[in-house]
């Protein structure tokens, strides 16, 4: 029995050119039904923008921002959400508060009026 037995049958590089195989289209090269339909909304927001001329060259060119805006906390995006998340809780609290000082406000004015037009005014 021959050594190299056990190599039968593979591709060694031995001059036939298996790179050349054609084929054919399948499910890797190509877009499936949904990859089709967000290529054609794509292209529907496309021409929408450029009919609209949003993609248009600017005739004034594009406007150069001179001023760089650096944020006074540096954090990353978990913590700016934390941070955002907090500063909301915070302000829906103070309107639910001033809601319902408002209302209380309202009755004690309401209850000021009626005494006075009772017991001051007299008015029955």
């Amino acid at each position: 029995m021959d050594k190299d037995d056990h190599l039968e049958g593979a591709d060694f590089g031995d001059n036939e050119p298996d790179d050349e195989d054609d084929y054919g289209i399948n499910k890797y090269i190509t877009l499936g039904r949904l990859g089709k339909l967000g290529q054609q909304k794509m292209e529907e927001t496309k021409i929408g923008l450029t009919e609209a001329g949003w993609l248009d060259n600017s005739p004034n060119g594009l406007n150069q921002n001179e001023v760089s805006i650096e944020p006074s906390i540096l954090q990353n995006g978990s913590r700016w959400k934390t941070s955002v998340d907090q500063l909301k809780e915070t302000k829906i609290y103070q309107v639910n508060h001033l809601k319902i000082y408002l209302i209380l406000m309202n009755i004690m004015f309401n209850w000021l009026i009626d005494f006075i037009c009772k017991n001051i005014l007299k008015l029955d």
